[in-house]
């Protein structure tokens, strides 16, 4: 069992080859709340390191604000991403 309810983020890129072509290198959404932490989702469409992962799309969940943290601090979380290919018409799921 665990005492904080599950959230939900829904962040939605109408064509994410417009990013790689418009040289976008990294987005960050804007910080939402769950389980009382802010948190935001990085996303950089040609991946982390555009020399040697240019044909990946990478995809990180960070603390939104970590500046009121007290020192030493921790928080563990789980967390899934789905990722919907349109081309495709599947789902890359990742846990």
């Amino acid at each position: 069992t665990r005492d904080a309810s599950p959230a939900h983020f829904l962040f939605k890129i109408e064509s994410c080859s417009l990013l790689q072509n418009c040289g976008i290198d990294k987005y960050e959404t804007n910080d939402f709340v769950a389980g009382e932490h802010k948190w935001k989702l990085i996303i950089c469409p040609n991946g982390e390191d555009k020399e040697k992962d240019s044909d990946y799309i990478s995809i990180y969940l960070a603390m939104g604000d970590t500046s009121s943290m007290p020192a030493n601090w921790e928080v563990n979380v789980v967390f899934s991403i789905f990722l919907y290919n349109q081309i495709h018409d599947n789902y890359l799921y990742s846990l």
